[in-house]
């Protein structure tokens, strides 16, 4: 009974750990606002520093306890957690075993997600094209809860009006027109482009719905005709 005790105090000091030196370091390089975000190339130079210390760790795991940085070198904070999974292991031979197994682990993947930036070329060009680039995806969660919440609003929406509504809502589209002088201009321009492609859809719509009552032979000419002129903007 002491003994799987003792594995499982083990254990949670090495998530402990994890969490402190790892994981919580990696949330706030990473996951950082637009203004204060690291590029997301850069951030290859960080994610190989956190590999080199997690190796070092592995071949000594018992030196994490001494440790006063976490993974990318940043000094870490002593409050009271801290300063509890730090403290000497009740069994050192299973928390090298743990932090071993842990330090390897996490090592094999990163290695294997971030293969293919290791072996890339990162040059000057490369790195300003990419600047604006964030490296994580909080932006991309965030259009997700957007739709989400978008279409329990207006379940019967189409997708098209909803990314459009968001689209707008992001671009800041309103703001960018109302500071227009020919708002009233663009307006009945896009009233009038609005309807001409309803007027293409309906047409296809209706093409479309009454194949089943047409010979296909009679079909195809009337279809190249039709796409022509959709193409060439007559329609």
């Amino acid at each position: 009974m002491t003994w799987h005790l003792n594995r499982a105090r083990v254990g949670l000091q090495v998530l402990g750990l994890l969490g402190k030196l790892l994981t919580g370091p990696w949330m706030k390089v990473f996951y950082t606002s637009g203004s204060s975000g690291i590029p997301h190339l850069a951030g290859i130079a960080m994610v190989k520093q956190a590999i080199e210390t997690k190796t070092d760790w592995a071949e000594s795991p018992l030196q994490v306890l001494q440790t006063e940085r976490d993974c990318f070198g940043k000094k870490i904070t002593r409050d009271d957690i801290t300063r509890s999974v730090l403290l000497p292991p009740v069994n050192k031979e299973l928390f090298e075993e743990y932090m071993l197994a842990y330090c390897l682990a996490v090592n094999d993947v990163l290695n294997c997600q971030y293969k293919r930036y290791f072996n890339m070329e990162l040059t000057e060009e490369l790195l300003d094209q990419t600047r604006s680039a964030r490296s994580h995806n909080m932006d991309a969660e965030e259009i997700m809860g957007m739709i989400t919440a978008a279409q329990d609003r207006a379940p019967n929406a189409s997708m098209c009006f909803v990314s459009s509504k968001i689209c707008a809502q992001k671009n800041q589209t309103m703001r960018y027109l109302e500071n227009r002088p020919d708002l009233h201009c663009l307006i009945k321009k896009s009233i009038k482009l609005g309807r001409c492609h309803r007027q293409r859809k309906k047409l296809h719509e209706d093409f479309i719905f009454n194949l089943p009552n047409k010979n296909i032979y009679d079909v195809i000419p009337n279809f190249c005709c039709l796409f022509s002129c959709c193409v060439l903007g007559f329609i």
